[in-house]
């Protein structure tokens, strides 16, 4: 009799400590999960940043391109202009 109750005592101990684990076990993945989400969403957000840094940065430089272009073609004299000899064209494509 001793022995059976020893053996429901320590089988109900064992039992109680294996839910302790998995209880822990648990909250320690739980904030994991929370801290590697957090890392995710920050690693995200910067990633989402520098995109629309470099695209904003790259129109902004095309565009002062564009409109020193423009600038140029309403501010320059004309060149003189050398004519093209049309068989130059011709012998190109044939």
């Amino acid at each position: 009799m001793l022995e059976s109750s020893l053996g429901s005592k320590f089988a109900q101990a064992t039992s109680g400590a294996s839910r302790m684990v998995k209880s822990k076990s648990m909250e320690v993945m739980k904030a994991v999960q929370e801290d590697l989400g957090e890392e995710l969403d920050k690693v995200t957000e910067d990633m989402a940043e520098a995109a629309i840094t470099g695209v904003t940065r790259g129109a902004g430089a095309f565009w002062n391109i564009a409109s020193r272009y423009a600038s140029q073609m309403f501010t320059e004299e004309d060149l003189a202009a050398t004519p093209v000899n049309p068989s130059y064209w011709t012998g190109l494509y044939s």
